[in-house]
């Protein structure tokens, strides 16, 4: 047991540019991955990041995870032609927009956590390209910032949300209006919205509501 921890210690104490390498080396031995989880710093090469990611594309990607702390990421091209991409979790990040032409028609599961976006329109846009979409989390922190989320989403099942991070609510009207007809299971933990609007749920069978808020319909 103490060799196999003392291995994992060196390995970790490798660079981490160092780390990606070799990584990308050995995915290009790998005829498949499934799944790729990055966590990385801003200083990190974009075209290396881009470069992994598709490379797991070309070979059957289905959930990505990528945690940035906050720096501004352009997803790859690739990314949003991947037939098989299920599952896509963004977190600390910002997100350029979307292109017009993307089409994650096959994407059931996506979290957005702490994610930034150029304007409501963008997030708007990145929902309208997931058709098949049946899961959605959002955390919303004093980075984001989106004023309306507007989760318009015939096919979504389960909606999670937590807006309970902050120390005081931002200006202006800032909250979510929800239309999601096929919604089964419904969280939100908001302590900083002040308006939410709820479209009708006749589908619903589990919510947990926790909500502090101004306005709501």
């Amino acid at each position: 047991m103490g060799d196999k921890i003392r291995k994992r210690d060196l390995i970790c104490e490798l660079p981490d540019e160092l780390l990606l390498k070799i990584l990308s080396l050995l995915m290009f031995r790998r005829s498949r991955v499934e799944i790729l989880q990055l966590k990385l710093n801003p200083c990190y090469k974009k075209t290396i990041i881009k470069r992994l990611v598709n490379n797991a594309v070309a070979r059957s990607l289905r959930e990505l995870r990528l945690e940035m702390v906050y720096s501004s990421f352009e997803l790859p091209e690739s990314l949003f032609s991947c037939p098989q991409l299920e599952t896509l979790i963004l977190e600390k990040l910002s997100l350029v927009d979307v292109p017009p032409y993307a089409d994650l028609a096959c994407l059931k599961h996506l979290h957005l956590l702490s994610v930034r976006f150029s304007c409501d329109e963008s997030f708007k846009t990145l929902l309208s390209i997931c058709t098949c979409l049946e899961e959605l989390v959002v955390r919303r922190s004093s980075y984001t910032n989106v004023k309306i989320y507007a989760v318009n989403v015939p096919t979504l099942r389960s909606l999670s949300i937590d807006n309970s991070s902050g120390k005081s609510r931002p200006k202006g009207v800032h909250g979510f209006v929800i239309n999601a007809p096929c919604l089964q299971c419904f969280s939100i933990r908001d302590s900083f919205s002040n308006y939410l609007r709820f479209g009708n749920m006749p589908k619903l069978v589990r919510s947990t509501v926790n909500v502090v808020c101004d306005v709501m319909k």
